[in-house]
């Protein structure tokens, strides 16, 4: 159980944080307030993408084996799930969380409208 930022409850199971999310928060069934997880919050995964995919890509290419990719996957799989699980739930406010996803909304739509004038009105 994970416990509401709100009233420091062990309210929240593992399910209710894993499908919370900043726009569909889990509500606490003791004080009523919206919780989700944080997600990622460190520079790790970029990390991990930028230097370490290419050294395992090549790790397994020196070794011709998948060993070494296989091995990686297991690492990174077993480091999410940890890295999840010592999260905390975090407060939402909701209004915050529907202006961004509307400001992602207008942005896509302009480089779609960008991306149909420069392909096909020209």
């Amino acid at each position: 159980m994970y416990s509401c930022p709100n009233c420091n409850e062990e309210t929240f199971s593992i399910l209710d944080k894993f499908k919370s999310y900043s726009f569909k928060p889990a509500k606490c069934v003791k004080c009523g307030e919206l919780a989700s997880s944080k997600g990622c919050n460190s520079a790790l995964p970029v990390f991990v993408g930028m230097f370490g995919v290419p050294v395992v890509l090549f790790v397994a290419h020196i070794l011709k084996s998948w060993a070494s990719i296989i091995l990686a996957l297991i690492v990174i799989v077993l480091a999410s799930c940890i890295s999840f699980h010592r999260e905390p739930m975090a407060k939402v406010n909701i209004e915050k969380a529907k202006n961004q996803y509307w400001l992602a909304f207008y942005i896509l739509l302009i480089i779609l409208v960008w991306l149909m004038y420069d392909g096909f009105l020209r």
